[in-house]
């Protein structure tokens, strides 16, 4: 015998309320069985991640690296630069420092233009090299890395020579701001600034490692090198953990449960309801209607739906929060859903009196011998 008879209108919500509710019970399954499985195979995978981090790592400071040495490339080509440091009058040099000046600012970035000698003649933003005093030999070669501090920041400076004027240009960008000072009080434009922002990557650098950097296991070393494998500097990174992979399959596991455990909700609000229509009595209809609506409202909020799948600050408590019972107003996102679930109970209750009026022969009898 067939559960959803054929030509039954209603057949495929019977379906997807079966395969979502097969699907959300099935998910709990799953995320039990990979849980096992992580645990049992983490050593291996945590030397697989770690891996990874480095590379990943490798190739943002890769990308960062030429793109410094492109910028200093084209201010090489700066007919400003190149007239300045053969005529050093007062005129050229300060052409020379306005150009300097409006590219850096467009790039945010700090600029040292160095002559033959490796003198630093002309910059833009604060003057970087000479925290590190390049040598002469260093100046020889075509492309120097280098990473230096700089009060608050740590600096990443990639200097490109020229073969025909002997000019040399650095240009230098933050890599991060020294820890531990807080970031609220300084510029967060840095490398680890933008590791963070874009894969939640919470890195440190360091010239050299200390023991107590790598202590307890929270953080391993990796060197860092530039595009001709020299050492420039260490990245210190934060341990794999078993537990911290866990949660983030955790949470896929419960974004997926709770589109699932929804839409399992409301299709099956929409099979109650239509039983609920062929109950002759108007009262009894907008009762389970009403019924069926906070009782979709308050499953979706026990199951974590929309908050699980949007997230953000729409639901994030930090931003509001409310006491009101069964945390139907514990975020905005929240306090937005309660609101429409109001207006919708309105809408029926009011489409209810207007019908209600119009069939009742009673109500308007006495309503025009009232006016009159």
């Amino acid at each position: 015998m067939s559960i959803t008879p054929a030509g039954n209108p209603l057949r495929p919500v019977w379906w997807g309320v079966f395969i979502s509710l097969g699907v959300f019970l099935a998910l709990f399954l799953a995320q039990s069985l990979w849980r096992s499985h992580l645990e049992a195979t983490w050593p291996n995978l945590k030397v697989a991640k770690e891996q990874d981090l480095r590379e990943f790592v490798q190739a943002k400071l890769d990308e960062r690296i030429d793109r410094q040495r492109a910028i200093a490339e084209q201010v090489l080509q700066f007919p400003e630069i190149k007239k300045a440091l053969e005529e050093r009058t007062p005129t050229n040099l300060g052409a020379a420092f306005q150009r300097l000046e409006r590219y850096s600012g467009k790039e945010d970035i700090s600029i040292d233009v160095l002559d033959s000698k490796g003198e630093s003649t002309v910059w833009a933003g604060r003057s970087i090299v000479p925290l590190f005093r390049p040598r002469n030999d260093s100046l020889k070669t075509d492309v120097v890395v280098r990473v230096s501090q700089a009060s608050l920041h740590r600096y990443l400076s990639v200097g490109v020579r020229s073969a025909s004027t002997q000019l040399s240009v650095f240009v230098s960008r933050p890599l991060e701001t020294s820890y531990p000072v807080s970031n609220r009080f300084v510029s967060r434009r840095s490398f680890a600034e933008e590791l963070l922002k874009e894969s939640g990557l919470s890195a440190r650098f360091a010239l050299e490692i200390a023991q107590r950097d790598t202590a307890g296991e929270s953080a391993f070393a990796v060197p860092l090198r530039d595009r001709q494998n020299n050492q420039i500097c260490f990245a210190l990174l934060p341990v794999p953990t078993v537990a911290t992979e866990l949660q983030k399959m955790d949470r896929l596991f419960e974004a997926a449960r709770s589109f699932f455990g929804a839409g399992a909700l409301f299709l099956a609000c929409i099979l109650l309801y239509a039983r609920a229509r062929k109950v002759p009595r108007r009262s009894i209809r907008t009762m389970v209607a009403l019924l069926l609506l906070w009782g979709l409202r308050l499953g979706w909020k026990l199951i974590g739906f929309p908050s699980f799948l949007v997230g953000g600050f729409l639901f994030d408590p930090a931003i509001q929060a409310s006491p009101f019972p069964l945390g139907l107003a514990g975020s905005l996102g929240e306090l937005v859903l309660s609101a429409l679930a109001v207006l919708a109970t309105l809408i029926i209750l009011f489409l209810d009196t207007l019908r209600w009026r119009q069939s009742s022969p009673e109500v308007d009898r006495s309503s025009s011998s009232w006016l009159t």
